[in-house]
C-alpha cells in the first residue's frame, strides 16, 4: 500500500501529539499523587536539593573525568585532533564554572542573581558533552552511529539519576540534549531528503527525550517525599521534645517545693520515723527530677550519650534507699519486698548510685506491676574484684517463651494487658551499658528473674559517713535577693540560704526587684528566675545592668527550670554570672554562690 508523505507525516504528528499528551497526563498523574510541600517545606527543599546536587556531582566527579578520558580516546578515532581537544578543555571548563556558581548559590547573599548562570552551564556542560556524539552519527562508518547512540543514552542515563536530585539540573541538560539532537537530526536527514528516516528518528528522539523528563520527574518525586517524610519525622519529633522540655520545666516548679520544703523538714523533725519517711519522699523526688533530665532529651538514651556522674558511697545503704521506695507499694499490694546481700558485698564502692538506683527502681517497679501474691526479691553480691551483680526475682505471671529479648525493645510488653508502655526495661539496659555493665532477663520456673550487673571500683575499709554541705566562709552574711513569681520557689531558696547563714530578700517580679536594688545598696547576689510574666529573667537583667553598670552592680545567677546544657549556655551568654537548675541543690547552691563572689572580690572575706 502506498501512501504520499504528507499523509505520513499526517500519521507521525498525530502519534507525537498522542505521546505528548500521554506524557504530559503521566507526569501530572505521578505530581498529583505526591504530597504537596507548603511554602516553607518548598524553600527548605529548594536549598537541600541545590545542596545534595551539588555534593552529588563533587563525589562523581573522579568517575566521570575517566569516562570523559576514555570517551576522548574514542572520539579521537574518528574527530580530527583539534575537535577532541577543544572538547576535552569545553567540558573540564564547564565542569568547574558549574561547581563554581553551585558555590556561590550556596554561600552568596545575591544566590537568586546566580542561580540561573548555574542552570545554564547545565546547558552547556551537556550541549558540549554531546556534540562529539552528533559530529560522529554523520560518520558512514559501520559502528559511528552506535557509539553516538550509546554516548547519548549514557548522557540520559546521567540526567535521569544524578540530575534528578533538583530536577532543573535535569531539564536543563535535557533541553541541552534534545537541541543537538533536533540540530543534529534534521540536518542528516533532509540534506539526504529521507523525510521518512527524519520522521522516524525525530519520533525516536521525542519519546527518548520524553521518557528522559518523566524519569527525572519520577525520580525526584520519591526523593522529595523521602525529603518531606524525613521532614515530617522532623517536625514531629520537634514537637515532641517541645512538649516534653515544656512539662519537664512545668514539673521541676512542684519538684523544687517538694525537695526544698522536704529537707528542711527533714532537719528540723527529731521523730526518727517521721525523718525516715522524709528522707524516701525527697529521694522519690530527687529520682523523679534525674528522670526529668533524661525525658529532657531521650535522644541521649539512644545515642548513648547518658552522662554518669561516679562518686563514693555506702553500696548496702544506697541500695537499701532504692528498695525503700517501693515498700509501701509492696505492702499495699501484699507482696513481700525481700532485699539480701552477699557476704563479699564490700562496705563502699565508687560508681553513679544515682544511675545504679534508677535501674533497681525499673526492675522492682517492674517486678511489682506482674505480682499480685508472693514476693519480690532483690540480691546483691560481688563478683571478683570488679563487678557488682543484683537479681531481682518475682513469683508474678513471668515472661512467655520467646520473648526474653524482644521486652528490652522499645513499647514492647509481654503480654497486650501489661501495665506500662514498655519502657522502663529499656531505659534500664541502656544506662547499665552505658555504665559498662547490662542486664538479661534469667530463665525461671516461677515468675520473671533479671540479671543486672556493673563494674565497679570497690573499697571494704573507706568509712562512708553521709556527705553534709560545707557552707564556705565567703557565703555566710551575705544578702541574697530572690526573684522568682511563685512564692513556693522562694520559700525554697530563703530556707536553704538560711541554712547557709545568708540573709534572704524576696521579690515576686521584675519590676519589684528593681525597685528593691534602686533602694538599698547591700545586695550581693541575685537569685533570678528567667520565666515570669511581665518581666521575665533576662530583660530585668538588662534592667539591673542599666541600673548599676560596671562591676558595681550585683552578681546574677540564674535560677530556672529550663536545665538542659543548651539553656545553661544561652543564659551565661546572655549575661549572667552563674546558673543553677531547679529543682535546687543545697550544695549546687552553695558552690555556684561561693564561685561568684570568689571571683568578684577574690578569697578574702566579705568586701
Amino acid at each position: 500500500m502506498s501512501f504520499g508523505f504528507p499523509h505520513f507525516a499526517g500519521r507521525i504528528g498525530l502519534a507525537v501529539q498522542s505521546y505528548l499528551s500521554g506524557l504530559a497526563s503521566y507526569v501530572y498523574g505521578i505530581k498529583q499523587q505526591a504530597q504537596i510541600p507548603d511554602p516553607d517545606q518548598k524553600a527548605q527543599l529548594h536549598v537541600d536539593e541545590v545542596h545534595a546536587q551539588r555534593d552529588a556531582i563533587r563525589r562523581e566527579r573522579p568517575i566521570r573525568i575517566i569516562v570523559v578520558a576514555l570517551l576522548a580516546a574514542i572520539f579521537y578515532l574518528y574527530l580530527p585532533k583539534v575537535v577532541v581537544v577543544l572538547w576535552l578543555a569545553g567540558v573540564l571548563a564547564c565542569d568547574l564554572l558549574e561547581a563554581r556558581l553551585f558555590r556561590l548559590v550556596d554561600e552568596a547573599a545575591d544566590r537568586q542573581r546566580n542561580y540561573p548562570f548555574a542552570l545554564f552551564t547545565v546547558y552547556l556542560d551537556e550541549f558540549c558533552y554531546s556534540i562529539p556524539s552528533a559530529m560522529i552519527w554523520h560518520l558512514e562508518d559501520a559502528f559511528s552511529k552506535g557509539i553516538s547512540i550509546g554516548v547519548m543514552a549514557a548522557a540520559m542515563m546521567r540526567l535521569t539519576t544524578i540530575r534528578s536530585i533538583h530536577p532543573a539540573t535535569g531539564y536543563a541538560g535535557t533541553a541541552a540534549i534534545a537541541t543537538l539532537i533536533s540540530i543534529s537530526n534534521s540536518y542528516y536527514w533532509l540534506h539526504l531528503q529521507d523525510y521518512r528516516g527524519f520522521a522516524f528518528t525525530s519520533v525516536i528522539a521525542i519519546v527518548s527525550v520524553g521518557y528522559v523528563v518523566a524519569a527525572i520527574t519520577e525520580n525526584h518525586l520519591q526523593q522529595q517525599q523521602a525529603a518531606l517524610s524525613r521532614m515530617e519525622v522532623q517536625r514531629t519529633s520537634e514537637a515532641k521534645s517541645h512538649f516534653l522540655s515544656q512539662m519537664s520545666h512545668e514539673l521541676r516548679t512542684p519538684l523544687n517545693a517538694i525537695i526544698g520544703i522536704g529537707l528542711a523538714a527533714h532537719r528540723a523533725v527529731p521523730h526518727p520515723e517521721v525523718r525516715e519517711q522524709l528522707g524516701i519522699l525527697v529521694q522519690s523526688a530527687k529520682g523523679l527530677s534525674m528522670v526529668l533530665d533524661d525525658v529532657l532529651d531521650l535522644s541521649a538514651i539512644e545515642e548513648g550519650r547518658i552522662s554518669l556522674r561516679p562518686r563514693m558511697a555506702d553500696l548496702r545503704d544506697e541500695i537499701g534507699q532504692a528498695v525503700a521506695l517501693f515498700r509501701l507499694q509492696a505492702e499495699a499490694a501484699g507482696v513481700t519486698l525481700v532485699v539480701s546481700f552477699g557476704p563479699d558485698l564490700p562496705r563502699s564502692a565508687r560508681l553513679d548510685f544515682d544511675r545504679l538506683r534508677q535501674c533497681i527502681s525499673n526492675l522492682i517497679s517492674n517486678a511489682l506491676k506482674h505480682t499480685k501474691a508472693g514476693h519480690v526479691a532483690l540480691r546483691a553480691s560481688f563478683e571478683g574484684d570488679y563487678v557488682l551483680r543484683i537479681v531481682v526475682e518475682d513469683t508474678g505471671t513471668g515472661i512467655p517463651p520467646g520473648f526474653a529479648e524482644a521486652i528490652f525493645n522499645r513499647y514492647e510488653r509481654a503480654t497486650k494487658a501489661a501495665a506500662g508502655y514498655g519502657l522502663g526495661l529499656t531505659i534500664c539496659r541502656a544506662i547499665a551499658r552505658r555504665m559498662g555493665g547490662d542486664v538479661r532477663a534469667l530463665p525461671s520456673t516461677s515468675g520473671a528473674a533479671f540479671d543486672l550487673w556493673v563494674p565497679v571500683d570497690a573499697t571494704s575499709d573507706l568509712p562512708m559517713l553521709r556527705p553534709e554541705v560545707t557552707i564556705l566562709p565567703q557565703v555566710k552574711g551575705r544578702t541574697v535577693l530572690i526573684v522568682d513569681d511563685i512564692g513556693t520557689n522562694r520559700i525554697v531558696a530563703a530556707s536553704y540560704l538560711a541554712q547557709m547563714n545568708c540573709r534572704a530578700i524576696e521579690a515576686s517580679s521584675g519590676t519589684e526587684a528593681l525597685g528593691i536594688l534602686a533602694g538599698r545598696s547591700d545586695i550581693d547576689i541575685v537569685l533570678m528566675d528567667i520565666n515570669m510574666p511581665q518581666m521575665d529573667g533576662l530583660e530585668t537583667l538588662r534592667s539591673i545592668r542599666a541600673l548599676s553598670p560596671g562591676p558595681d552592680g550585683p552578681p546574677v545567677i540564674a535560677m530556672t527550670a529550663d536545665a538542659s546544657d543548651r539553656d545553661r549556655r544561652i543564659y551565661l551568654d546572655a549575661g549572667m554570672d552563674g546558673y543553677v537548675a531547679k529543682p535546687i541543690d543545697l550544695a549546687a547552691l552553695n558552690a555556684e554562690i561561693a564561685r561568684i563572689i570568689l571571683l568578684k572580690h577574690g578569697a578574702g572575706s566579705k568586701a
